[in-house]
This record gives C-alpha cells, structure tokens and sequence, in this order.
C-alpha cells in the first residue's frame, strides 16, 4: 500500500475471512500475515482457521492448523496463550513444529532457516516443555508448571 499501513492487507483479510468462512479466505489471509510479517496476526489466523476447519469436520487439518498457530504464538512470545492452547487440545502437547510449519510451506517462511533448524531440534531433543509467565512491571519471569 504506498500511503497506508502494511498492516492493513493482512487484517482486512482476516476481518473478510471472519466475516465469511471459507478456506481461500483464511488462506488468502494467512499468506498475507506472512507477506507483512505479522506473527501475532498470523498465529490469530490460523486459529480461527483451525476452529472453522473443526466446525468443517475437517479434523486432521484443523489439527495441524492449531499445531502451527501454537508455534506461531510461542515464537511471538505468548508462552501464556500457548500454555493454554495446549490445556484446551492436548494434542499440542505431541505436536510436530515441522509437521506445523510444512502445512504453510508454501507459502514465504517467517523464521530464518538457522532459526527454525535449532528450533526443530530443541523441540526434538526436549521432552520436557517449559513455560513461563513474564511480568514486565517486575521484569521478572516465572516457570509455569502444566497439568498432566
């Protein structure tokens, strides 16, 4: 957009798509997150996506589309909201990044490779998950335990 805010594609194509449900219009969305550079918005898109998928019966799509919006709000730096993620769908608790991230492969990648191959391999070589809630008036961050 040459005189308003890049921002404003990828949200009016979330809005669009909130307004009316279809797979190309979260898709059309999706790509635009990416194309701007928005994680948070893309991460809020692919949830929304992830549950129409689910009202579809679309199960293992919706699935993986929730799987990539929890890395997608775990990478932002939500650790709350992906903490709570992963109580709502206990799936996420077993997820695969790579599984996740090739759903939207097609599409231009937010992480730089280097990001991602260290990412894939903590997650791989981990099988413990920590969380951690920060408190930015006491700059201060506390592990967050999850139920079993």
């Amino acid at each position: 957009t040459k005189a308003g805010s890049l921002n404003a594609k990828p949200v009016y194509l979330f809005m669009l798509a909130m307004k009316k449900p279809s797979k190309s219009a979260f898709e059309s969305a999706i790509d635009a997150t990416k194309e701007a550079s928005t994680l948070h918005l893309e991460a809020m898109v692919k949830e929304k996506y992830g549950l129409y998928l689910q009202q579809q019966n679309e199960d293992k799509l919706a699935n993986d589309c929730l799987a990539s919006s929890y890395f997608s709000y775990y990478d932002w730096g939500a650790h709350s909201k992906a903490l709570r993620m992963t109580q709502e769908y206990p799936f996420l608790a077993k997820a695969s990044r790579i599984k996740a991230k090739s759903l939207f492969s097609a599409s231009s990648n937010t992480e730089t490779s280097s990001q991602s191959q260290s990412a894939e391999k903590s997650v791989a070589s981990s099988t413990r998950r920590v969380s951690y809630v920060y408190n930015s008036t006491f700059r201060s961050k506390k592990e967050v335990k999850e139920k079993s």
